[in-house]
C-alpha cells in the first residue's frame, strides 16, 4: 500500500514551537526597554516643566516660592514625578531656584539610563549625573 506523508511531524512542530518562542522573547525585551526608555522621557519632561509653576507663582506672588506646597500636590505624602521614577527637591531664595530630581531604585538597579540625577537651574540650565556623579548631561538633556 502506498502511504503519503501528510501534514508535519511532532519534531517540526516543536521545533517551529522553540524558534517562534525565542524571536518572540527578543521582541519583548526590546519592548519592555523601548517603554520604559519612553517613560523616562516623559519623566524628564516633567522636570522640564517645573520652571514654568515656579514662574507663574511669581507672576502672581512676586516672590518664589519657598516650598513645593506651594506649587505641587504630593503624591503619597512625597514629591514624585508622576510615574515615581524621581523624587523632587526644591530649593529657593529671593533671586533664584533650582529642581533637584532624584532617581528612585528602579533607576538605580536598571541599565536602562544614566540620567540618576537631574537639575534644572531657573537661569535655564541643566545638569545631569549618574549613580557615581559623573556629568551625563549630554546622554541625558538630548
Amino acid at each position: 500500500m502506498n502511504m503519503k506523508a501528510r501534514g508535519f511531524s511532532l519534531i517540526e512542530l516543536l521545533i517551529a514551537m522553540a524558534i517562534t518562542a525565542i524571536l518572540l522573547s527578543f521582541g519583548f525585551n526590546t519592548y519592555s526597554n523601548s517603554k520604559i526608555k519612553a517613560e523616562l522621557r516623559i519623566e524628564q519632561q516633567y522636570v522640564l516643566q517645573l520652571p514654568s509653576l515656579v514662574e507663574d507663582y511669581f507672576s502672581r506672588h512676586l516672590q518664589y516660592p519657598q516650598r513645593l506646597d506651594d506649587i505641587l500636590i504630593p503624591r503619597n505624602g512625597k514629591y514624585t514625578t508622576p510615574k515615581g521614577y524621581y523624587a523632587i527637591n526644591y530649593v529657593a531664595n529671593d533671586t533664584e531656584y533650582f529642581f533637584v530630581a532624584t532617581g528612585s531604585d528602579r533607576i538605580v538597579t536598571g541599565d536602562i539610563t544614566n540620567c540618576y540625577q537631574l537639575t534644572v537651574y531657573s537661569s535655564g540650565q541643566l545638569q545631569a549625573l549618574d549613580s557615581h556623579n559623573n556629568d551625563v548631561s549630554a546622554e541625558c538633556w538630548d
